[in-house]
C-alpha cells in the first residue's frame, strides 16, 4: 500500500492550538504561527547565571562519582581479597565460622561510599532535569519532557536508552545533535558498568586464587572511571556553551514579529 502524499506547504490550523494557524512547510510544521505568537521577554542576564551554575552543579557531581570509583578501586586494594577468600571459605564449608572483620569493615566502607556517590549522582540528575528545562526554553524541539532527565535513570532496561535520549534533547537540532560527546559519554559509562559486573565476577569464580585478576581488575576499573568523568566533563561543557551561544543569538520579541509570514489571502 503507497503511502498517501503529504499536503502541500501553506498555513493549516494547528493540531496543538486550534484557535490559530500554522505554517506547514510540505514535509514538516514549523515554528511559524498566525496570528504570530510573541514571546514573553527573557531576563537574559538571569538565564546566563542559571546556565553556568547548572554546569557547574553537573561538573561537581562528575567528579565526585570519579572520585568515588577511584575510591573504591584504591579499597579493593586492601580488602577485595580477604573479602572473596571469606566468601568462598562460607560456600566451600559452611559449618566454618570465620571471622567477619574483614567482611563488616568492607560492607560498611561500600556502604558510606554508596550514599556518597548517590549525593553525586543526584547532583547529575538534576544538572540534566535543567539541561532539558533550559533546552525547552530556548525553544529547542524535544522528544522526552524534562522530568524524565531524573527518572529516565531509576526505570530498569529502559535507563540504557532514557537517559541518552534526554542528553540529545540538550542540544540544538544539528547532525549529530551533541556528537561525539554524548556517545563517548554514555558508551563509557555503559561499558564500566558491565566491565565491573565482569571482573567481580571473575574474581569470584577463580576460586582457586582469587587475587589473581585482581590487578587488572583495578586498573581496568580505574581507566573507565577516568574515562567516564572525561567525557562526562566534556559533555557538560558542551551543553553550557550550546545554550550560551543560543542565548546570545535570542531575537528581540518585537523583531520576531517581523519575521513571521502572514498567510496568502
Amino acid at each position: 500500500m503507497s503511502t498517501p502524499p503529504s499536503p502541500p506547504a501553506g498555513w493549516y490550523p494547528d493540531p496543538f492550538q486550534p484557535s490559530q494557524l500554522k505554517y506547514w512547510n510540505g514535509a514538516a510544521w514549523t515554528a511559524h504561527t498566525y496570528p504570530p505568537v510573541t514571546p514573553p521577554p527573557l531576563d537574559t542576564a538571569a538565564l546566563r547565571k542559571k546556565i553556568l551554575a547548572t554546569g557547574t552543579l553537573g561538573k561537581v557531581g562528575i567528579i565526585g562519582i570519579a572520585l568515588c570509583v577511584l575510591l573504591l578501586q584504591v579499597y579493593f586494594v586492601i580488602f577485595i581479597g580477604p573479602v572473596v577468600h571469606l566468601y568462598l571459605s562460607l560456600v566451600n564449608n559452611p559449618a566454618t565460622i570465620p571471622s567477619f572483620t574483614e567482611l563488616t569493615q568492607y560492607q560498611g566502607f561500600t556502604s558510606l561510599v554508596d550514599i556518597v556517590f548517590l549525593g553525586f549522582q543526584v547532583c547529575v540528575w538534576i544538572w540534566l532535569y535543567r539541561s532539558m528545562e533550559m533546552a525547552r526554553l530556548l525553544g529547542y524541539p524535544a522528544a522526552l519532557a524534562p522530568f524524565w532527565g531524573v527518572l529516565g535513570w531509576l526505570i530498569p532496561l529502559a535507563n540504557f536508552v532514557l537517559p541518552y535520549l534526554c542528553i540529545r534533547d540538550c542540544f540544538r537540532p544539528g547532525a549529530h545533535r551533541g556528537a561525539p560527546w554524548k556517545g563517548l559519554f554514555w558508551g563509557s559509562f555503559l561499558l564500566q558498568g558491565a566491565v565491573s559486573i565482569l571482573t567481580f565476577s571473575l574474581l569470584l569464580f577463580n576460586s582457586a586464587n582469587p587475587d589473581a585478576l585482581l590487578p587488572y581488575a583495578i586498573v581496568c576499573g580505574a581507566i573507565l572511571g577516568c574515562a567516564v568523568a572525561a567525557s562526562g566533563l566534556s559533555l557538560i561543557s558542551a551543553v553550557e556553551h550550546d545554550h550560551l551561544v543560543a542565548l546570545r543569538n535570542i531575537v528581540p520579541s518585537a523583531a520576531l514579529q517581523d519575521t513571521h509570514a502572514s498567510p496568502a489571502p
